[in-house]
């Protein structure tokens, strides 16, 4: 037997890979997740010969302290060379409120803790999420029974750009920080909404935080070549007399987004929500992105797009980046967003992406039947792949 076979649950208990990726948003409402330790209680550990077979050694107990993740960690990456070495199990010495006692675990069980460790963040974030849906009626009943039965773990559907497990959708959530998969995920939500309310329009290009990340890598380097992706983007801006182009920046955890007209005056307008000045080196990689495309560069970077400020202890940055944009829409009648109406947005944003993701799972139209690509997505081509 492998190492891997030997060390993986199996799939029937609680905790097994399997067990994890079946659990939805109502069942980690009734789940009884184990307790983990907020500092260290494993004093000392070794490897032995034994293959434990007691329920304590191979299965979670009601009740059981699990061993903070520094704790298992360092017994978890020496398993396998000790498996090849002979040893079947960790003998470890555990100190729990004063009392220890000394306990043989299966390899299998150590991989447990692990598994517990990592998912209590997701499941509490899933359990936050439901609660909220049902305590605000952002959905209606048959929505909410609905969404009850979705697995936590499971992708949002219809994105091309951008792919994150449900229970991400959390980060809308009071003032929580957005995970930038999922303000990727908005704006082409934005983009959709526009380009079918538009559908003669094909002026409006939205796009994601990997462009500018790409942008700014790529124009400092010394060869100045166009990636696949730009190479496409700037395919298609040559066939479009006036692009409107959006796109959001993500640096040192913070957003900030950009706006560009190719009518006069043609500035590219800056929004942060702190107020701050815009990066010194988005204005040039712009300018050498837009040109030669038959549209004219900025000749400025415009005065802060976004008025209002948010708190100091708010992390609705993201939430402002996506309503900076969706103002800047030829047919928008967003209000403009303030730091004490922001949970009004965080609320519309949660139920936009759970209804389209309920729409793109039944239905799953052909994508290409009724979008045309102008970039490629991310994993399908390296940071700085030429066109060759």
């Amino acid at each position: 037997m492998s190492f891997i076979e030997y060390a993986t649950p199996v799939a029937t208990p609680k905790y097994s890979p399997q067990y994890f990726a079946s659990l939805t948003f109502l069942r980690v409402q009734e789940l009884d997740y184990p307790k983990i330790a907020t500092s260290s209680i494993v004093k000392s550990w070794s490897f032995t010969d034994n293959i434990p077979s007691t329920a304590l050694g191979t299965v979670i107990q009601p009740g059981e302290l699990v061993p903070f993740l520094d704790d298992v960690l360092p017994i978890s990456r020496e398993m396998a060379a000790a498996f090849a070495a002979g040893s079947r199990a960790v003998r470890v010495r555990l100190s729990i409120e004063g009392h220890e006692r000394e306990v043989e675990l299966h390899f299998s069980k150590i991989r447990v803790y692990v598994a517990i460790n990592n998912h209590s963040r997701a499941i509490a974030a899933a359990r936050e999420l439901y609660l909220h849906i049902v305590t605000t009626s952002l959905l209606s009943r048959v929505d909410i029974l609905f969404f009850s039965e979705l697995r936590i773990f499971d992708s949002i559907s219809g994105f091309d750009i951008t792919s994150f497990p449900l229970w991400k959708l959390s980060c809308l959530l009071g003032e929580t920080w957005l995970e930038e998969d999922v303000l990727n995920a908005l704006l082409e939500l934005q983009y959709l909404q526009e380009t079918s309310a538009s559908i003669h329009d094909p002026s409006i290009v939205i796009l994601p935080t990997t462009f500018s990340s790409d942008l700014q890598y790529l124009s400092q380097q010394n060869s100045r070549s166009y990636s696949r992706n730009l190479h496409l983007l700037r395919r298609r801006l040559r066939a479009i007399p006036s692009p409107r182009i959006s796109f959001a920046v993500c640096r040192f955890n913070h957003y900030t987004a950009y706006h560009y007209t190719a009518r006069s005056p043609v500035d590219l307008v800056h929004g942060d929500s702190l107020g701050g000045p815009a990066a010194t080196d988005v204005m040039p990689s712009f300018c050498w992105f837009i040109q030669h495309t038959g549209h004219s560069v900025p000749l400025r970077v415009s005065l802060n797009g976004i008025r209002e400020i948010q708190g100091p202890q708010s992390g609705s940055c993201g939430v402002a980046v996506v309503n900076f944009i969706q103002c800047r829409s030829a047919s928008s009648r967003t209000l403009l967003w303030t730091d004490e109406t922001s949970p009004n947005f965080r609320n519309k944003a949660i139920q936009d992406l759970i209804v389209y993701h309920f729409i793109a799972s039944i239905h799953k139209p052909p994508r290409d039947s009724w979008t045309t690509p102008c970039a490629i997505a991310p994993g399908h081509i390296r940071r700085g792949q030429h066109d060759g």
